[in-house]
């Protein structure tokens, strides 16, 4: 894997047209974009890496569109402080949540989270490409997503958007 970034083709400064952030991106000298994993309603969901620590986070940035928006700005910020206490089997620790407070940053602002980049395949694409499931294998499955379950409730945490594509 090769981490680091030719002097020929520095990456852009600003975010590309689709909002999203270029692979080779370095945000706030912590993250460097790798590419793209997902894109939901608020944000954008990275493949990076923790510069410090060397290792491959999922980075949820939200879209520098909303960041003016202070209920969006909020349940964010709820979100990043629930995964903080979440801790169990089948559950994923927030690694780091932040704003890229410096002004001389172009990123100045934005919010992210980071958490651990798990390497599988999410639920929807699994069902769309080996439905029908062995029934073994769809009661494992389903008893994972349960055992997670009952740990995040048994922390008074309830998931509300628990889909298919959330599930790897």
């Amino acid at each position: 894997l090769f981490c680091g970034r030719m002097a020929s083709s520095p990456p852009s400064l600003t975010p590309e047209p689709s909002g999203r952030l270029s692979a080779g991106r370095v945000l706030g000298e912590k993250f460097e974009i790798l590419g793209v994993l997902g894109e939901g309603g608020t944000g954008v969901v990275y493949d990076a890496i923790r510069l410090e620590q060397k290792d491959r986070v999922a980075l949820k940035v939200i879209h520098s569109a909303l960041l003016g928006d202070k209920q969006i700005r909020g349940r964010f910020t709820r979100e990043a402080a629930i995964l903080r206490r979440l801790h169990g089997p089948h559950l994923s620790a927030i690694l780091d949540f932040g704003e890229l407070p410096d002004p001389k940053h172009v990123d100045a602002g934005l919010l992210y989270i980071a958490l651990p980049k798990i390497e599988g395949t999410a639920l929807d694409r699994l069902l769309k490409e080996e439905a029908p499931l062995v029934i073994e294998r769809a009661v494992d499955i389903v008893l994972q997503v349960c055992d997670a379950l009952k740990s995040a409730h048994a922390q008074g945490v309830i998931h509300r958007d628990l889909k298919p594509p959330n599930v790897i």
